[in-house]
């Protein structure tokens, strides 16, 4: 997303017919977006779709951090299905 510092705009495969468009606040984060292509990552898909910087946003992912800024994006220790529930 150019027009943001902030934001990145995902395709996301999480078992459906088409990919899922997310709109995630990574981009300070994430030096080199080629990085996140093949990855899991657990995200939330059930949320209702919403429209930032004129993207629609088809979910969210999820990622930790502290008080100090450090950042980190969750990942399974296996690989599992595409679309997997996370318990």
């Amino acid at each position: 997303m150019p027009e943001t510092d902030k934001l990145v705009k995902l395709a996301v495969d999480i078992g459906e017919e088409t990919p899922r468009t997310l709109v995630a606040g990574i981009a300070a984060h994430i030096e080199d977006l080629a990085t996140l292509i093949g990855i899991q990552i657990p995200l939330l898909a059930n949320l209702e779709p919403r429209m930032l910087k004129g993207t629609e946003s088809q979910g969210m992912i999820l990622a930790a951090s502290d008080e100090e800024g450090g950042f980190s994006l969750l990942s399974p220790l296996h690989r599992v299905e595409n679309g997997a529930r996370v318990k």
